[in-house]
């Protein structure tokens, strides 16, 4: 009896272990050898979700890879390897949560060779597209965990280009992973302000941003729509209340924007979906700015009302 029960344990971990072993092959990019033994593990277990799961992921990736592997040019190569991991996740977004693990380890897979791609470009020292090649690096490191280095190659890209909402919006999400939500909280809203629709919000995964979009997903908005309303909800929900005083330069290209948005919306066709929360948006960054420089109510009512009539439901939430 003894025997059996060794035997028992020893043939009840061999299907852990193996599954392990598919773990770290998906680890080192080797989804062909990861989709072999998971193929093993099957006929002994032909119902298991798990397995079930890898040979979809593992079919997935062999197929995606061989059609990148036709890319000879090193840029578009990284980039067609991005847009696979958001295919990828689109694909799989109803399951994310029930297999992590698996996840995870195609994560770490997949970015450990984007970077290496972006790395050799950047060995390469042709740097007519410097700012975008560190900024694909910092991706990467944030992608695998590596926040601070992550935040030290965005912060290069964010030199190249400071109106590129994009690498802020992924600066934001790499302070708020490392628990710094202060700033995390500024450069959100510096990102959503410059362009909401230049956000890739498939990349961002902190809980401060995906406590956001859950918020404005479940209001039934999608798409460029759901972008413009991202900052306006942070701000509703207190989730992107950091104030800060604008230089005279802003303040006046701000003012700028609002005239040009409101001139906009009187127009016949135009896309009011967007218009109305970016415009709104920028209401907001003005009424901040005021009540940091304790200008007078006057300006401030004005601007309620401009907002009251726009959408009467965020007047009140905001005015509560």
């Amino acid at each position: 009896m003894y025997f059996s029960i060794i035997v028992y344990v020893i043939m009840s971990s061999q299907p852990e272990n193996e599954i392990k072993r598919v773990y770290d092959l998906l680890k080192q990019g080797d989804y062909q050898s990861a989709k072999e033994v998971l193929s093993e593990i099957l006929v002994d277990d032909l119902e298991n979700p798990e397995i079930l799961f890898g040979l979809k992921c593992t079919g997935f990736w062999e197929n995606k890879l061989t059609q990148i592997s036709e890319i000879t040019n090193l840029f578009p190569k990284g980039e067609q390897l991005i847009s696979g991991w958001k295919e990828f996740l689109y694909l799989i977004d109803n399951e994310k949560s029930r297999y992590e693990q698996c996840i995870y380890s195609i994560k770490k897979g997949v970015f450990t060779q984007v970077l290496e791609i972006f790395q050799r470009l950047l060995q390469e020292n042709t740097f007519s597209k410097k700012g975008a090649i560190v900024g694909r690096i910092g991706l990467c490191y944030k992608q695998l965990g590596d926040y601070d280095t992550a935040l030290r190659f965005l912060g290069e890209a964010n030199l190249e280009n400071p109106e590129k909402a994009s690498i802020l919006a992924e600066m934001a999400d790499c302070y708020a992973l490392c628990g710094e939500e202060k700033t995390s909280k500024i450069l959100f809203r510096e990102a959503f302000f410059i362009n909401s629709q230049d956000v890739d919000i498939s990349v961002l995964e902190s809980e401060l941003f995906c406590r956001l979009y859950s918020e404005v997903i479940r209001t039934g908005k999608k798409d460029e729509v759901a972008a413009e309303w991202f900052p306006v909800e942070g701000v509703l929900l207190g989730v992107l209340n950091v104030k800060r005083e604008l230089r005279a330069l802003e303040v006046g290209k701000l003012k700028q924007n609002i005239y040009a948005l409101e001139t906009e919306l009187k127009d016949e066709g135009v896309e009011a979906d967007l218009i109305i929360p970016r415009l709104i948006n920028n209401y907001f960054r003005l009424i901040d700015h005021y009540t940091t420089v304790m200008e007078d109510r006057t300006k401030i009512n004005e601007i309620l009302l401009k907002i009251k009539l726009l959408n009467a439901d965020v007047y009140e939430r905001y005015t509560v």
